[in-house]
């Protein structure tokens, strides 16, 4: 049985919420955040990569600060 993952991103004063997507019997949930408007990277979200410095691939200059 899966457990539950700690998403630091959640602590971060810039996360704006999940998003809830449906298809059939699969659900996706969507981490959002100014930085990545069409959903946070699992790599950020595992935190296997901190977001502690501005990315390429990311809108703005927003980087993780703990709310």
């Amino acid at each position: 049985m899966p457990t539950p993952v700690t998403i630091e991103c959640i602590e971060c004063k810039f996360f704006k919420g999940i998003k809830m997507e449906e298809e059939g019997i699969e659900t996706s949930f969507i981490f959002l955040c100014p930085a990545f408007p069409e959903g946070i990277p699992e790599e950020i979200r595992s935190w296997k990569n901190p977001h502690t410095k501005v990315r390429d691939d990311q809108e703005g200059d927003f980087v993780f600060e703990e709310e």
